[in-house]
């Protein structure tokens, strides 16, 4: 129950009341001024709980789009592209190049070779020195033809045909016949070359296309035949005295 003082506090504000009909103006401006100032203060602080609550809510959806995501690369981002190693097969070496054949050893017999069906033409005759040998070339356009090298101790021939005797500088010589052969017009009859073992070569036959070479020697000496191509030749070496290199 109410305490005398109440009652009696509640009875004198009833009285006062019923006594002012009419607030003053200014009080009721005070009174409105207070009412509107305290809801304003009261707003702010459901203002920062609003942002609290939206900043909250964002941070939970960045979590769980990210574990969505899985640790992928972000879109409109590409993934590092991934580097490829390509095995090559193994590249086969280039065949090498045939090694030249060194030139056979001297020899003091007789040769022959060639092709008895070959049809040639004879378009060089050529001599030269080299260390330890004096070379005549004779260069042919076709195949090579059937040949014969004979070596003889003296350094006089007989012509073909005519079977008329041919001398030439030396003592001891060479005689090379060739069958199947058109002599060309460019191949000089006699040269002298004058080279340590060689003195002298002298076309000494052209009959019915054989042809026939005689060599004078300044002494008698071993040799070698080489056949060789691109273009076709037959090659003659005549070793030479130490003496002469």
């Amino acid at each position: 129950m109410p305490s005398r003082f109440e009652r009696k506090l509640r009875e004198h504000l009833h009285r006062e009341a019923g006594a002012v009909r009419v607030l003053p103006h200014a009080l009721t401006l005070r009174m409105r001024q207070g009412s509107e100032s305290r809801r304003g203060f009261a707003i702010v602080p459901q203002l920062a709980m609003a942002c609290g609550l939206l900043l909250f809510a964002g941070l939970l959806a960045y979590g769980a789009g990210a574990s969505r995501a899985g640790g992928r690369a972000p879109a409109g981002r590409l993934p590092a592209p991934t580097a490829v190693t390509a095995t090559l097969p193994p590249t086969a070496s280039p065949p090498s190049s045939p090694t030249a054949l060194e030139p056979g050893p001297f020899g003091c017999s007789d040769h022959a070779g060639g092709s008895f069906s070959a049809s040639s033409q004879l378009v060089a005759v050529r001599a030269a020195h080299h260390p330890g040998y004096d070379r005549i070339t004779f260069e042919f356009v076709g195949a090579l033809p059937a040949y014969t090298v004979a070596a003889q101790s003296t350094a006089g021939f007989v012509r073909d045909a005519s079977g008329q005797p041919v001398s030439l500088d030396g003592t001891a010589g060479l005689k090379l016949t060739f069958r199947g052969v058109d002599l060309s017009a460019a191949i000089r009859e006699d040269q002298h070359p004058l080279l340590p073992v060689m003195l002298e070569v002298r076309n000494i036959g052209n009959f019915e296309r054989v042809v026939s070479f005689g060599v004078g020697l300044a002494s008698a000496s071993c040799l070698r035949v080489l056949e060789l191509s691109g273009p076709t030749r037959l090659v003659v070496d005549v070793q030479t005295p130490a003496a002469a290199g």
